[in-house]
């Protein structure tokens, strides 16, 4: 950050038209050049903006946005002022208008297809790893040519992987409180935003209950009733049984908040890596029904969405070619053979698929099909020293 000197605020200041202040002073100027200034104060002297100023924050939130293919405000600079203290970002503003801006009284056809849009938009923030706390109609903006994208987005995070379901789920009620006017969870267009898929439509570990359901249906057997001494028998004596316990487990402290249960989450999961060679990352969504017939050196990424009733075998690999690829989703009943690799960016397989052993995938498959990657044979007869070479 570089330091800004005050002749060049005032510079800065003298032309510019205030768009926002409060009784601390100025905090968002729109310059004579089209170009914006976003000045942050710090609340108190020993806080973390000392070591992360929310002008930097702003900045790297941005570039991490545009990586993302995003659209938000482009950067032009950050700055120190001293007197008084303020940290600030020079930016281009990005061009549109806020959906609180665009809402009217009267619901009509073209302000539904607007929230369907909406709804869209952030679930795939949701998928991408952008976890926006603060989000609302506010700061969600309709460019001209038709895309939703964010402003003020100091207080944001990219996490690299999708949101687990509580995060997904306080996005949405947070954002659920607004209507025209800042409060539209009663509204047509808010009832008509409540129907959309919140993240992923499949059944998540966010409640005790659910991850009792998940270990009724997978180890006990859902046609049998559930008894916590069957569990715990089955869990001692199975290995499979015991790594689908601690693999589930891991999943609902890591949909929970809290960094206690979140470190929790992380040490069960080095466990099963350490103790099965089973590397199923945290952010995969995996419904239930899961069966890992021999739990040894499974792979599997998290951005990945795996439906009801899937079969993984011993040295199965999930994952991406980059970081930020689109998720690999798994409809129900996949059957997946040993020693397969699926490598790629947004590939989909279908319902009821099989897919044989040391099998290569790269392309979407359909539903309903057997999956086989060819491999030749070819039957050699050993030489000796004394045998000349055929011709």
């Amino acid at each position: 950050m570089q330091r800004l000197s005050d002749s060049q605020f005032q510079q800065w200041r003298a032309d510019a038209n205030v768009l926002e202040q409060d009784h601390h002073g100025e905090k968002v100027l729109l310059l004579a050049d089209g170009t914006m200034l976003k000045l942050f104060r710090r609340k108190s002297w020993f806080s973390k903006t000392v070591f992360f100023p929310p002008a930097q924050r702003f900045a790297d939130n941005a570039a991490a946005l545009s990586k993302l293919d995003i659209p938000c405000p482009q950067v032009i600079n950050t700055y120190k002022l001293l007197n008084p203290y303020r940290s600030v970002v020079h930016y281009h503003p990005l061009a549109g208008e806020t959906l609180r801006g665009l809402l009217n009284a009267e619901q009509s056809l073209e302000q539904l297809e607007l929230f369907a849009k909406l709804a869209e938009f952030i679930t795939s923030l949701h998928d991408k790893g952008v976890y926006f706390r603060s989000l609302h109609l506010g700061n969600i903006v309709l460019t001209p040519d038709g895309q939703l994208g964010l402003i003020d987005i100091s207080d944001l995070r990219c996490l690299g992987r999708p949101l687990s379901r509580g995060m997904r789920n306080r996005n949405y009620r947070h954002l659920l409180r607004y209507d025209r006017t800042g409060h539209w969870s009663t509204s047509p267009p808010g009832r008509c935003f409540r129907c959309f898929p919140q993240g992923a439509d499949r059944e998540m570990l966010t409640t005790f209950a659910e991850l009792k359901a998940f270990w009724h249906y997978e180890i006990l057997g859902e046609d049998k009733r559930f008894s916590w001494r069957k569990l715990r028998r089955r869990v001692a004596r199975n290995n499979s049984y015991n790594c689908l316990f601690w693999l589930r487990l891991s999943q609902y402290l890591h949909s929970r908040p809290g960094r206690t249960t979140l470190s929790m989450a992380k040490r069960i999961n080095k466990g099963l890596a350490r103790k099965y060679g089973v590397e199923i990352m945290l952010g995969a969504q995996i419904d239930k029904g899961l069966w890992l017939g021999h739990p040894t050196a499974i792979t599997v990424y998290s951005g990945v969405r795996i439906g009801r009733d899937c079969n993984l075998r011993q040295c199965t690999t999930i994952g991406s070619v980059e970081a930020n690829n689109k998720p690999i989703e798994l409809g129900d009943n996949v059957d997946i053979g040993a020693h397969c690799c699926i490598i790629g960016s947004g590939i989909r397989i279908g319902n009821n698929v099989r897919i044989g052993a040391m099998s290569f995938i790269n392309k979407d498959v359909p539903d309903d099909v057997t999956y086989i990657t060819r491999k030749d044979n070819h039957i050699y007869p050993n030489r000796t020293e004394h045998q000349a070479p055929a011709d």
